[in-house]
Parts: C-alpha cells; structure tokens; sequence
C-alpha cells in the first residue's frame, strides 16, 4: 500500500496544473492545423475519476483534414471539432464520454500538450507528452522485476514523465527489503532506451542504470542493475501500460 500510495504521489506531483488564459470555443476553424500538431500524446489525468492513464492521438489525412482520438478508463472516443488559432499555439477538440460533452483547449508545446477542459467544469487541467518515432514512457506501468540477489521475481510499479530528453520516474518494489528506483535521466533511441539514477535501499542510495525495448507502444522490457556494474543487485524487467 505505500508502495502504490508513492507512485500516486509522483504522478499527482506532475500531473501539473497550468493556467490557461480563457478563450472563446470557436466555431469554425481558424486555421487547419499543423503537421507538427499531429502525433501521439500519453500522460496521466482524472476526468471526473481517480488519475489514470490517458493517450490523445492527433491524425491528418491526405485531404488534410484532421481527426482525432482519446483513450481513457476501457475507451477510445473520437475527438471531433479540432481547431486551432492563427498563432498555432492552442488546440480545441470535443469529445463524449459516457453521454456527457467535453470541450477542451490545450497549449501546444513541442514536447507535448497541457489540456484545459472548459466543460464540464471541475476537471483538473492534465498534460500529455509528445511520442518521438512513436515513444515516450510517460504514464502509470505495471509489471514484475527479478533479483539475482534474491533469486525471484516480484510484482512492481513503474511511474514516469518524460518530457523529450528529460525524465522523472520511480520504481517501487520489494524482496527482502524494499526498493525504489529513482530515475532522473537518460536517453532514447527510437524503441529502445536508457535510465539512470539512484537505487534506495535501507536509506542508503546506490547508482543505478536500466537499459530497455519497446514492444509495441505500452510493452516495454529489458535488464536493471544496482550499485557498480551490479554489485548491490540487478536483474531484469517487464512493464505493461493500459488505458482502462
């Protein structure tokens, strides 16, 4: 349980709340949207439930008009009315979610979107960080880890907010004692990646580097150790990321 609670807390601390300037929902389109704007989108937001996993996903067709979708809690839901401003640094885009209409506007940033649901109101702002070659580890993970100190594998928690080339994440899990995993840098090469940072264990923090693949866009996978080259432990891991 304060494993989880930890993990919640990460992802609450950066689940951010950025206020927008209020503009008028447009009716028409202003401007077709950019290239730049169309791509994938993962981050963390509560729409009206507990924080969960959201991915937006912004599409052109070759007439070059765009569409869109949201996945959230067991659905995909089709985003419709998709607008921007002359200046091309805000989004707007409807969708509906169990019979209720959301109007949204977001800022566009290179590295992502911070959306601002305009109706219904009381839904907390949220942010979704930009996929690059279809990637980004942005989000709430499951999965299992295993020891060669220890010799087994055990059920672990993974939460992440990579925004580009910039990363804050940890990893939560127990053996014999309990570990956490802070990782506060790294690098990504299309579907694979690299982290690193510190190993906490018994108040004591070790360095640490993970090295792993992408299968698919919400599997990843790969080899963790601790300490110098793995003298405080190491082994491997499999994390999977969902949108229900």
């Amino acid at each position: 349980m304060k494993q989880r609670l930890a993990v919640v807390a990460v992802l609450i601390a950066f689940s951010v709340w950025v206020g927008l300037s209020c503009k008028k929902y447009p009716t028409d389109p202003e401007h077709p949207i950019e290239a730049t704007v169309a791509g994938g989108y993962v981050g963390v937001a509560a729409l009206g439930e507990p924080v969960a996993n959201v991915r937006i996903e912004v599409t052109q067709a070759d007439s070059a008009d765009f569409s869109g979708a949201i996945a959230y809690r067991g659905a995909t839901l089709a985003l419709s009315n998709i607008y921007t401003d002359s200046a091309e640094d805000t989004l707007w885009f409807n969708f509906h979610r169990d019979g209720t209409l959301y109007r949204a506007q977001a800022e566009i940033q290179d590295i992502g979107l911070v959306v601002h649901v305009q109706e219904p109101s009381g839904v907390s702002d949220f942010r979704v960080n930009r996929e690059f070659s279809g990637y980004n580890l942005t989000g709430y993970w499951s999965g299992q880890l295993s020891s060669t100190q220890w010799s087994t594998v055990n059920d672990a928690q993974f939460s992440m907010d990579q925004r580009g080339a910039l990363f804050a994440g940890i990893v939560t899990t127990s053996f014999v004692q309990a570990y956490q995993f802070q990782l506060t840098s790294g690098g990504v090469n299309a579907g694979s990646f690299q982290l690193q940072g510190v190993l906490v264990l018994g108040g004591t923090s070790y360095p640490t580097l993970w090295s792993g693949t992408y299968t698919g866009r919400d599997t990843v996978s790969g080899v963790w150790d601790g300490g110098d080259q793995g003298s405080v432990d190491s082994g491997q891991f499999i994390f999977y990321r969902s949108y229900r």
